[in-house]
């Protein structure tokens, strides 16, 4: 990701691509799951940012590749983002990786996470 403006602020992105029917033009369900079906997805990484291991600053890369794999398979974000009057700091609740922000690095998956990933899979395929 590269160039000026929104990408300063995003530090990867997940695209999704999906299937339409030629002769409707309509978005394909063909297992009536009611969910679009995805042809496949390209997660890109912001070279604009420092990226390390393990550390917070530079940007942890093994958390925002956990969080993008999570969009990759279809998991969206999760939680509300605070601030802390007292020391001006950013926090979720609750903290999960598919939280829509950077605030720590994650390299485990958190309850939420892991409940989001079995509501959309735990029945997968569809009967």
């Amino acid at each position: 990701i590269g160039g000026p403006g929104a990408s300063d602020y995003i530090l990867g992105v997940t695209f999704t691509f999906v299937w339409i029917d030629p002769s409707s033009g309509e978005y394909t369900d063909i297992d009536n799951n009611k969910k679009l079906n995805v042809a496949f997805r390209e997660i890109y990484y912001n070279n604009k940012f420092p990226w390390g291991i393990g550390t917070r600053y530079p940007i942890d890369v093994e958390t925002i590749v956990l969080h993008e794999t999570g969009h990759g398979l279809s998991l969206g974000h999760f939680g509300k983002l605070f601030r802390t009057d007292a020391n001006g700091k950013f926090h979720f609740a609750p903290l999960a990786v598919m939280n829509a922000g950077y605030t720590q690095v994650q390299h485990d998956l958190k309850g939420t996470d892991k409940a989001s990933f079995c509501s959309i899979w735990a029945h997968w395929p569809n009967k």
